[in-house]
């Protein structure tokens, strides 16, 4: 088993990508195929670790809008966290026109027709302190004939690299922690 450094940020990074990487392969092996893990937050305070489930995305309650609430949730019930994790499976489209607008759902349609062989799966982990400092790994991944993940190579991007929405979220959550 790895040593992770749990007091800096790029540590925990590593060990919550670690984790989340092993827990779908034991999902996907505990449920004999393919599976989907749910959202969750890895709530690092001085003393604990958390694994806390997220509030789930709904046709009502945007992606960025459940993050927001599953910040200030964790946040009321565990307190100032040391670092905390955004934990998610998601779809990419590997030639995504910027000026296209995806609708919720529509990569996951494209993904499960087979209608679009530029859309995959991903495990995503957006790690970040309470400083504004941010590290964001994604993880492509495909099925073998045994329905367990195979993971590709992990791209990692840090700080101002780390853009969208949901970095959105968790800066303003920064801000106001950090207040």
């Amino acid at each position: 088993m790895a040593d992770y450094d749990l007091t800096r940020l790029d540590g925990f990074a590593e060990a919550t990508v670690n984790l989340a990487k092993a827990a779908k392969f034991m999902m996907c092996a505990d449920f004999r195929g393919p599976t989907d893990s749910p959202p969750i937050l890895v709530w690092c305070t001085n003393d604990d670790i958390s694994i806390i489930p997220m509030v789930q995305p709904t046709d009502d309650c945007s992606a960025p809008d459940a993050l927001y609430e599953s910040l200030h949730q964790a946040f009321m019930e565990y307190g100032v966290p040391r670092f905390v994790a955004v934990v998610v499976e998601a779809y990419i489209k590997q030639d995504l026109d910027p000026e296209k607008t995806i609708q919720r759902g529509d990569l996951q349609k494209a993904f499960l027709e087979a209608s679009d062989p530029s859309v995959g799966e991903v495990l995503t982990v957006m790690a970040f302190d309470i400083a504004g400092h941010r590290s964001n790994t994604v993880i492509a991944y495909k099925y073998d004939d045994s329905g367990l993940p195979q993971f590709d190579e992990e791209i990692v991007e840090k700080g101002d690299d780390v853009q969208g929405a949901i970095a959105d979220v968790v800066s303003d959550f920064q801000k106001f922690v950090s207040q």
